[in-house]
Order: C-alpha cells, then structure tokens, then sequence
C-alpha cells in the first residue's frame, strides 16, 4: 500500500535540500533511524503505518544530511 504526499515550503529552511519523494510513499514497515548527538546516541523506529508522510520527510532529510551538525534548542540549558 501506498500514499502520495504533499509537502509545502514555508519559511527558510536552515539547510538546503530537495524536497522528499512524494509519490508511491510505502506505508508498510518500519524505518530505524539514529541521531547521533554529542550527549550520546537517540535510536527511532518510525512507524510507516501511523504517519507515511512524515517518516519519509524524516528519512529523506537524514539520508541529505540536513540534520548533520545542526543545534537542537531543545536540548540546551541555556539561552532559554
């Protein structure tokens, strides 16, 4: 089974990288996927059967590189 999926810019996006695939998007299985952070690892199992879409921006997005050696404001003590 498969969906098509939209994906609309908004904003400026902190790194460039092509839009995900959008047709014939497998909403079967799992993806793992691990965010390797300077605080240690953060293993996911996204689910394809609860949000299609959105696991395959994620993984899409991972696969560029546009998470690498980004900062995550969530993750800090200061500044907030």
């Amino acid at each position: 089974d498969t969906v098509t999926c939209e994906y609309t810019a908004t904003g400026e996006a902190s790194k460039q990288v092509d839009t995900p695939p959008t047709e014939n998007i497998s909403t079967k299985g799992t993806v793992k996927v691990t965010l390797e952070t300077n605080k240690g690892d953060i293993a996911m199992d996204l689910d394809r059967s609860v949000a299609p879409c959105t696991v395959n921006a994620i993984e899409s997005m991972a696969k560029a590189g546009y998470y690498d050696d980004t900062v995550c404001h969530r993750l800090t003590t200061q500044g907030i």
